[in-house]
């Protein structure tokens, strides 16, 4: 079955697929989609604080623009955005100029403080969800087991401290005439 659309939340973890150890799903997720025609990608992370995981994320959207040859190859477009950042904030403008003019169109950026105002006040709930007997069961096991793991622990640091204690003071022993 065929999709005409696609949306994705967290896209900024399709970026960073190749260092993850879920990059073969990721990677699978995205040759699945790229016969999807409209895309579009959510994320809370500022995508621009990474210029090669911008260039990713762009390429997916819009493949056949950030993926053609010629100037918006994307060895040259990779070029550019790995450029942007290093050396000094006025050799730098220019390619940060250009990187955002390539974005602007597939980039809608809200900051916190313009949405703000709009959203409803925070709301917290306190809900007391009792566990399963068995669960409740599993849980206590494994709570008693780390608290015996730690006294043995304490008990030992106390032996050791103790004997390194006799130790120094058996080396001290003065004799008194």
């Amino acid at each position: 079955r065929a999709w005409g659309s696609a949306i994705l939340d967290e896209a900024h973890v399709l970026a960073t697929a190749a260092v993850r150890q879920d990059a073969e799903q990721t990677t699978s997720l995205m040759a699945l989609l790229q016969s999807v025609p409209r895309r579009l990608l959510l994320t809370g992370t500022p995508v621009e604080n990474n210029p090669a995981e911008l260039l990713t994320l762009l390429s997916f959207v819009a493949p056949r623009l950030f993926t053609a040859s010629g100037k918006g190859s994307r060895a040259s477009l990779s070029a550019l955005f790995s450029s942007v950042g290093k050396g000094d904030g006025v050799a730098c403008a220019p390619k940060v100029a250009k990187v955002q003019q390539l974005m602007r169109p597939f980039v809608l950026r809200r900051l916190k403080q313009e949405v703000l105002s709009a959203l409803p006040p925070k709301t917290e709930e306190v809900a007391v969800v009792r566990m399963p007997p068995a669960q409740g069961a599993a849980y206590s096991e494994t709570v008693a087991r780390i608290a015996a793991q730690q006294r043995e622990t304490l008990e030992r640091w106390a032996r050791r401290k103790a004997a390194d204690r006799a130790e120094l003071d058996a080396g001290c022993e003065e004799e008194v005439d």
